[in-house]
């Protein structure tokens, strides 16, 4: 027998964050036109990992990864539970969902928060989880407008702030770099040097270029829910008419 008391768990030291949000869309064909767009974007100094539901940017400091919850509820928890109503229902909502998860190691977790150690008071309030959620989010869109726009509006916006040959250049690489996945490939292949990349990203920042309204299919819309905290982030689970 040991006569020990735990120290107030508020005091523990924290080695590692994983967290993660979700987003509810109007149903899994618009989370998955999401998901599929997300899979064109890279994350800075990230190796990239893309699988048919999920996409996951890898790093020694910290890992974000993208994925749709309804596929990974089917797999791994629908035939745990028991109740079979319940657990139609809950795949009805898991089936909208995008889930956005990060895992900090904690070199860098202190780095972020500027904290040494860092203990679990530190992190326990929604506040501080929804900023470094935002954070790294912010990071994955931070040279392209979420905003969605026309094709017509782009080069508007484009040929207004450059001269009409560097106008061009800037709009081929936008259509090709975000929206033809083989192109994509061949830029970052050697095709385009990564400072001629880099430049061109900052140039498209500077002009607030979003993304092209013809280019996504269907809700255009879509990436304007990625904010934190979603509009619809809380939800009740009322038993719904059909499943989708």
């Amino acid at each position: 027998h040991m006569d020990y008391n735990l120290p107030h768990y508020s005091t523990w030291p924290v080695y590692r964050l994983a967290t993660c949000y979700n987003w509810i869309f109007e149903n899994g064909e618009s989370a998955t036109r999401a998901i599929d767009f997300i899979k064109l974007i890279d994350f800075p100094r990230k190796k990239k990992h893309i699988w048919d539901t999920s996409v996951m940017f890898k790093g020694t400091a910290y890992t974000i990864k993208f994925y749709l919850k309804g596929p990974e509820f089917l797999k791994n928890d629908f035939k745990k539970v028991k109740d079979r109503n319940h657990v139609h229902t809950l795949q009805h909502w898991a089936n909208r969902m995008l889930r956005f998860e990060i895992g900090i190691r904690k070199q860098h977790l202190q780095d972020f928060l500027g904290q040494k150690p860092v203990l679990l008071e530190h992190i326990s309030d929604y506040q501080t989880i929804e900023e470094i959620l935002r954070h790294y989010l912010d990071l994955l869109f931070r040279y392209l407008n979420k905003k969605t726009m026309t094709n017509e509006e782009i080069k508007e916006s484009l040929f207004a702030l450059f001269t009409p040959q560097k106008a061009t250049r800037l709009y081929d690489f936008y259509q090709n770099f975000y929206f033809n996945p083989e192109m994509k490939q061949m830029y970052l292949r050697g095709g385009l040097n990564r400072s001629t990349i880099y430049r061109y990203k900052k140039d498209l920042e500077r002009a607030e270029i979003g993304l092209s309204s013809d280019l996504i299919e269907g809700n255009t819309q879509i990436l304007e829910k990625f904010k934190i905290p979603s509009s619809d982030a809380k939800f009740d689970l009322p038993a719904p008419e059909y499943y989708s």
